[in-house]
């Protein structure tokens, strides 16, 4: 604006020309409203109060929200002791789910995907609350059923929290095996069904399931006595045994079953068809 002679205007035309001036200054010289943290205004690709949390510097393999650049990242690792485990039909393993804390505090959620639904997938705990030192453990116990499918299943452990999830990856094989057990004082179980568990055992058949490819059954004497067990169809694998089965040891016959069918047994040594097991194959 040109400078002007202000000798000659009024004291009101005076104030009014000094208010147009300060109306045309830059907002900043009458203080900027535009708010910034520690590390200058906040911003989106990292810094203090940015997306990532404390300077950008978030796990690579989380997914995770900081908490306005306050909060701590989901920095915990996960691991399994055994991520190929194998199982049989009827089975159970327990493995170790571990969680390396790094710093980390704050509650995690554990669950399990991907397996299926006949296989029971148990954990110790669902959650674990972590202090940021040390390690926590949780124990997930696998067990599958007689007739679960056989074949190899991916599965998942995921561990949640409020900022940031972590997940581990395994893979269970189910071998096409049946361990058929003789319980203690097998003598006891006259006139009964439920000695070698479920009567009929319910088993998958395999597909195109042939002698070259068979289930296997098997039998193991809990007792403390030794038995030998009268099985009914040799022509399609499941054959009568020649010999004592030892306490605490397997048959020394094994049985690769070929075709799906009923197939029944009984402790030949004890002369008594009425302690008897079925298995069904289908």
């Amino acid at each position: 604006m040109r400078a002007r002679d202000l000798s000659s205007l009024s004291l009101g035309a005076c104030l009014a020309l000094f208010a147009l001036g300060c109306a045309e200054q830059p907002t900043g010289l009458l203080g900027d409203t535009t708010t910034s943290g520690p590390g200058g205004p906040s911003s989106s690709t990292g810094g203090d109060g940015g997306s990532t949390g404390e300077g950008g510097n978030a796990s690579t393999t989380s997914t995770s929200s900081g908490q306005g650049g306050g909060g701590v990242e989901a920095t915990f690792e996960l691991a399994l002791d055994d991520a190929a485990p194998e199982l049989e039909l009827r089975d159970e393993v327990e493995l170790e789910v571990t969680i390396a804390e790094n710093g980390y505090v704050g509650n995690v959620f554990l669950a399990v995907t991907g397996l299926p639904g006949d296989v029971d997938a148990v954990l110790g705990g669902a959650s674990v609350s972590l202090d940021g030192t040390g390690t926590e453990t949780v124990t997930l116990t696998l067990t599958t059923a007689s007739s679960t499918v056989t074949g190899d299943f991916d599965f998942t452990v995921t561990a949640t929290s409020e900022d940031g999830n972590k997940a581990v990856a395994g893979a269970l094989a189910v071998i096409p095996t049946l361990t058929v057990t003789i319980p203690a004082d097998l003598a006891s179980f006259t006139g009964s069904d439920d000695a070698f568990g479920d009567y009929p055992t319910m088993v998958t058949a395999l597909p195109a399931m042939s002698a070259d490819n068979p289930i296997t059954v098997l039998f193991y004497n809990a007792d403390s006595v030794a038995h030998e067990m009268h099985a009914d169809d040799g022509a399609t694998g499941f054959g009568h045994g020649n010999a004592d089965i030892p306490p605490g040891d397997f048959d020394p016959v094994v049985r690769e079953v070929s075709a799906p069918g009923t197939y029944d047994f009984y402790p030949h040594d004890l002369n008594d068809t009425t302690i008897r097991g079925q298995i069904v194959i289908q």
